[in-house]
């Protein structure tokens, strides 16, 4: 919204709403109003796009909600995934200490990376190397890593993935209802622009009534 600079978008539109009801239901304004051609049908048109407005702004705001649930849904999920495969970490390095070769194996060789692809990357194949190995497994039982464990950490790794690709699919459908907004909201803009400029000459010799259209005069 690119025209009212100093009020929220929400402000804004509860503006333009009062300003199209009362250039209607104050007789003085819709008299002047109607004689530089801005009579019911007119308005009518600009309600339209107000209400095309309001809609996009609610739908983006439902949106962007939405994206932020389910970035909070994925951050906790992967932060639960990094708990449970650092400790395992930590236990099959104090375990395999001496044995090179097999924290190699098990992908444990170096610093946990930071970046998300790489650090799921690097669990899957951990656990993937457990799972498919019963002779390293069995070496870990003591450490109370276990089938069941694996299974715990391969399900939450599955409830990752699925999280992340909710996540990104709500952040692409919040940009784009962001940008439907954005152009619905100048196209409200544009409108209401000439609006008031009519309005302005039209109520210039009782100035104090375009405080009904939200404008306010000075006095």
């Amino acid at each position: 919204m690119k025209s009212q600079v100093n009020l929220t978008e929400e402000a804004t539109m509860e503006k333009y709403r009062n300003a199209l009801g009362n250039v209607i239901s104050i007789s003085e304004i819709a008299e002047a109003m109607e004689e530089l051609g801005y009579d019911e049908l007119k308005i009518a048109e600009g309600k339209k796009i107000f209400n095309l407005a309001e809609l996009s702004l609610m739908d983006a705001q439902k949106e962007r909600k939405e994206s932020s649930r389910a970035q909070k849904v994925f951050s906790q999920k992967f932060k639960e995934l990094l708990k449970v495969y650092k400790l395992d970490r930590k236990k099959a390095k104090a375990e395999f200490m001496r044995e090179a070769s097999l924290l190699e194996f098990l992908g444990i060789n170096h610093v946990v990376p930071l970046k998300y692809v790489q650090v799921m990357s690097e669990i899957k194949m951990y656990y993937s190397q457990l799972s498919d190995n019963a002779d390293v497994l069995e070496r870990l039982a003591k450490m109370k890593i276990d089938a069941e464990r694996v299974n715990l950490a391969m399900g939450l790794i599955e409830e990752v993935e699925v999280n992340k690709l909710n996540c990104m699919k709500g952040k692409g459908e919040s940009q784009d209802a962001t940008q439907l907004k954005n152009n619905a909201l100048d196209e409200i803009d544009d409108w209401m622009s000439e609006f008031y400029a009519v309005a302005a000459i039209a109520l210039e010799d009782r100035p104090q009534l375009l405080e009904a259209l939200g404008k306010v005069v000075k006095s």
